[in-house]
């Protein structure tokens, strides 16, 4: 390791695979079965994920038995299905069944994306592997989230349901973590219609029909309760005379509602993975939503519905800059900080109107990443023209700063710090700087 081990800061690591696999390896995550963990002690340091055919199939084996290995564990922790300490004879793992997750329309999903990932190096120069690059997010979250965190964070859970317990977070970033851009597919869809249709119109060819898709009107109920959970909190209310229990209700928050119907519409591609990940997996579709005040949710239900909401919110969060963060502990905000730090040693700069020639020779240093302090600086091995450094200072604009942007209560950022710099690794050019602190953003 360049620095201290990894993963507990300050650390350096390489936008390779060199220094998360060698400590995934030995496999610190508490949910995953012998079988998970023994497949991914198979994986080489010194191998490319995104690149070598073997780890790559590797990886897609590897995906789905994390995420089943990660809703065993929510299951496990749900005590309308698995009551504590058992109830009687009761073997709720005899009665656990895979097909019933839901996992095989995902793996669909992640079939196709694969198969047809390709095509997208037309719409997205040097395009990444997002399959690869899913792992690299999962394995520097995980790390973070124990070494920064202790294993927990912040939910948005009301006082009278308790915790999210530490196995739980971690399979909840499972989750979050593969699954955050197995929408990005369709979105693509439309910079691949947009060049098609540049090249051939400058030939004198009009499009008699273009590339692109629409979700069936069948789906649209279902994606609009799959919008409304995620947009929605728990609140308490009077107990109802009938059940003292039932004191439970979800309430749309509007904002976030509009916000995400608009990223719909954009067709960014979080919002559509959380819409295809609470379509597939049968443990979003049994979510409880309050639809009206007739049946209130007992407090195992309320607390179900705080953790998948917190799951999809996260995915489709990360893409939908109207969304602004007020803590540096929740899994969203998590999730986009790790997903934005491994994006900049990804070969594509999708946004950045300067060409960026990345390399895995790019350094990530985190000095901190605390509750309310991070401090990141990104190296880049490219050649730091000034096109270079003006598309990285629109980047950085565009988005880590407009997720702290004035808002509603941006008070509450007052006592944090943020320091994101990103520079070239000569030193010989100044680089991009960003930093929150007593009350203010300066830079970029």
């Amino acid at each position: 390791m360049p620095t201290n081990e990894f993963p507990n800061p300050p650390f350096t690591f390489k936008q390779d695979d060199s220094d998360w696999i060698p400590w995934a390896s030995s496999c610190p995550m508490s949910y995953l079965s012998n079988d998970t963990k023994n497949l991914l002690r198979s994986l080489r340091a010194d191998e490319d994920l995104a690149r070598n055919q073997k780890a790559g199939k590797t990886l897609r084996t590897l995906w789905p038995m994390v995420l089943r290995d990660a809703l065993k564990c929510l299951k496990r922790n749900d005590s309308r299905e698995t009551p504590p300490g058992g109830a009687g004879d009761f073997e709720a793992d005899t009665f656990f069944n895979e097909l019933s997750l839901g996992l095989k329309n995902l793996e669909e999903v992640l079939k196709a994306f694969d198969e047809c990932e390709p095509l997208l190096y037309g719409a997205s120069p040097g395009y990444r592997d997002h399959i690869a690059h899913t792992f690299r997010v999962w394995a520097i979250g995980h790390g973070l989230l124990k070494s920064a965190f202790a294993g927990k964070l912040h939910a948005d859970m009301p006082d009278g349901l308790g915790d999210v317990r530490v196995g739980e977070w971690e399979a909840m970033w499972a989750i979050a973590a593969l699954c955050h851009d197995i929408g990005y597919f369709p979105s693509a869809i439309e910079d691949i219609n947009q060049k098609a249709d540049q090249a051939l119109r400058s030939q004198g060819l009009y499009p008699a029909s273009g590339l692109r898709y629409a979700f069936s009107p069948r789906l649209q109920p279902l994606q609009e309760a799959i919008l409304r959970l995620m947009a929605s909190k728990i609140v308490k209310t009077d107990a109802p005379p009938e059940d003292s229990e039932r004191v439970w209700f979800t309430h749309l928050q509007n904002k976030y509602y509009m916000k995400l119907v608009s990223s719909f519409d954009e067709m960014q591609h979080g919002v559509l993975s959380a819409l295809v990940l609470g379509k597939s997996l049968t443990y979003f579709l049994e979510s409880d939503l309050c639809h009206d005040n007739c049946w209130p949710l007992k407090g195992a239900d309320a607390r179900q519905f705080v953790i998948r909401k917190e799951i999809l919110r996260a995915i489709a969060a990360h893409t939908c800059p109207a969304i602004y963060h007020l803590r540096f502990d929740t899994l969203s905000f998590v999730l986009f900080v790790v997903d934005e730090l491994q994006v900049w040693g990804r070969p594509t700069f999708e946004k950045l109107p300067a060409p960026v020639s990345t390399s895995k020779d790019d350094k990530v240093k985190i000095g901190s990443f605390e509750e309310k302090n991070i401090n990141v600086c990104i190296e880049l091995a490219c050649d730091w023209t000034d096109d270079v450094q003006k598309g990285v200072k629109e980047h950085v604009e565009k988005t880590v700063k407009q997720r702290l942007r004035l808002a509603v209560d941006t008070e509450h950022l007052r006592d944090h710090i943020l320091t994101w710099e990103v520079k070239p690794q000569d030193g010989e050019k100044p680089g991009v700087l960003m930093r929150l602190a007593d009350g203010k953003i300066e830079g970029p």
